[in-house]
């Protein structure tokens, strides 16, 4: 933006010294220039006319002027014009064009008009001053078009096939790291994103072995359970332990057992699921809280201008945070992601305010709200809210942001607000 600027300040620079030049330098050389012919054309043309009072005819005279006269600014033309019938004129020396007129008088009659005349360069020079303007602008142009293709077009078309090729094989060769202020970040953040899908898709290989793995588990420790209740079942069935006189207390004990052996499996299987879905590693940096709001405002603005839902983020302080930005900024865009699944629509309000030992962001929408007995319990894994009837979500997204927060070492929570009709989501995030 800097050099942008620098450029258009030096474009603004030139086109000004033109008009400049325009409006005082060419008024003032070409008004020098006028009145030094006007000062020669008058000594010629008192020499015409004292030619003319010694009695030598003055058209004469003029040519041997024009012939002998080694004035510094001399016309290329003299003519002389004889006054007809004693007609008398008023003329007297103009150089506003290339032709200068004056009267010659011999003795006190007027003899006629003598006509200096020059082939003027000024009429062209306004017309040489637009050819010159013209040719720069030309010029700049070239090279500019001729800047941005080596220096913009080529590498990106260079660089145009890299994301295709880095979504069919994650594990392709980096880009080769550049100075160049314009690429320079791109490459990088290309060979950033490289190296997170190549993580993501090492860990997602890790999940599935796990899961199968769990899986594998839990098939095989819940066959036994499962094969002993229904021999249990089928012994009550047909009566046997009635005819041997056994306690039922004793089979509903042995039912029981192997009833929590089941209950134990699918409590470790949904743990062992939301820890992985929830596993995140923090990258911890300082950032101003005012950057972050405009993160939020890029990510979501656009998007809810086009849904027409009211949208806001007020940031309130413009502090230094050291934290993960792109962690928090998952964590907004959850409960931002949930404002907008559950909410009517009437609008989503953005918070970002300072706390002594670090800073709280809230998200509120209006909607529905929440029963205050299942404020305890909607961060909890796989579990939604009464009002998600007939809304798709898995019951992870609260979930996973608390979980979040917590590895940011903060915490969330939510509270109805009865008064204005909203649902608010805080999250601290201590400094």
């Amino acid at each position: 933006m800097k050099r942008l600027m620098l450029s258009l300040a030096a474009v603004t620079a030139l086109f000004l010294l033109i008009a400049i030049l325009w409006f005082t330098a060419v008024p003032y050389y070409t008004a020098k220039q006028t009145n030094a012919r006007t000062v020669t054309v008058n000594r010629l043309n008192n020499r015409l006319e004292t030619a003319a009072a010694q009695g030598i005819p003055p058209a004469k005279a003029a040519a041997e002027l024009l012939q002998n006269s080694r004035e510094e600014l001399m016309p290329d033309s003299i003519t002389f014009i004889p006054a007809e019938n004693g007609v008398s004129s008023n003329f007297a020396a103009n150089g506003s064009g290339g032709t200068i007129i004056c009267t010659v008088y011999s003795g006190t009659a007027l003899a006629g008009v003598a006509v200096y005349s020059y082939a003027d360069p000024f009429r062209h020079l306004s017309d040489m001053l637009v050819l010159t303007v013209l040719i720069v602008c030309w010029i700049s142009a070239v090279t500019l078009i001729i800047l941005i293709w080596l220096r913009i077009v080529m590498p990106f078309r260079r660089l145009s096939g890299y994301p295709e090729r880095l979504a069919k094989m994650p594990d392709t060769d980096k880009l080769p790291e550049t100075k160049d202020r314009r690429f320079g970040k791109y490459i990088w953040s290309m060979n950033m994103l490289r190296d997170v899908l190549i993580s993501e898709r090492s860990r997602a290989e890790r999940l599935e072995a796990q899961r199968r793995t769990l899986l594998a588990s839990v098939a095989h420790g819940v066959k036994t359970p499962v094969t002993n209740i229904r021999l249990y079942a089928e012994a009550i069935r047909t009566g046997l332990y009635e005819k041997g006189g056994s306690n039922h207390i004793e089979l509903a004990d042995k039912i029981d057992r192997n009833a929590e052996k089941i209950q134990a499996l699918i409590t470790e299987l949904i743990e062992t699921s939301a820890s992985a879905v929830s596993s995140y590693t923090p990258e911890i940096s300082s950032f101003y809280l005012a950057e972050f709001a405009k993160l939020i405002r890029q990510e979501f603005s656009e998007r809810l201008r086009i849904s027409r839902i009211p949208f806001s983020v007020d940031c309130k302080t413009d502090r230094l945070l050291s934290s993960d930005c792109f962690g928090l900024l998952r964590i907004v865009s959850q409960l931002i992601e949930n404002a907008v699944k559950y909410g009517d629509g009437g609008g989503i309000r953005v918070c970002i305010e300072p706390d002594p030992d670090g800073v709280c962001i809230s998200v509120r929408n209006h909607g529905a709200l929440l029963p205050e007995s299942e404020l305890l319990f909607i961060f909890d894994s796989f579990h939604r809210g009464s009002n998600a009837h007939g809304i798709e979500g898995s019951g992870l997204g609260l979930f996973t942001a608390k979980s979040l927060a917590n590895t940011l070492g903060g915490s969330i929570c939510a509270r109805r607000l009865e008064d204005s009709g909203e649902m608010e989501f805080a999250v601290y995030i201590p400094d």
